[in-house]
């Protein structure tokens, strides 16, 4: 479930925070592979199966609200109590459209 969203997050996907506070993250970031444009696995659930801080090596595609596609980089950090056990994690996007869009 989604706990916090930033504005800079919100203002990228469409989404005011006290519209995503609750939901779960699948339900509010909506990903493609570039590729392919098939429904990717939520980068919150692939990177905490392995438990450690990943980025992508390709730059997957980031549905806004409105529909919107984006190119992102993207990140994700497990959070840990102090027991060491997770709890959560932080996704961090960063559009990346234009410059994708210069490199072509």
């Amino acid at each position: 479930m989604i706990k916090q969203i930033n504005p800079i997050v919100a203002s990228i996907t469409g989404w005011k925070s006290d519209g995503v506070i609750g939901k779960h993250a699948t339900d509010v970031f909506i990903i493609i592979d570039e590729i392919t444009r098939l429904p990717a696995e939520n980068p919150i659930i692939s990177r905490l199966k392995e438990d450690r801080i990943v980025e992508l090596a390709n730059h997957p595609v980031l549905i806004s609200k409105d529909g919107t596609e984006l190119v992102v980089e993207d990140s994700v950090a497990p959070i840990r109590n102090h027991m060491g056990k997770v709890f959560g994690a932080m996704l961090v996007f960063r559009d990346v459209t234009a410059a994708k869009m210069i490199r072509r």
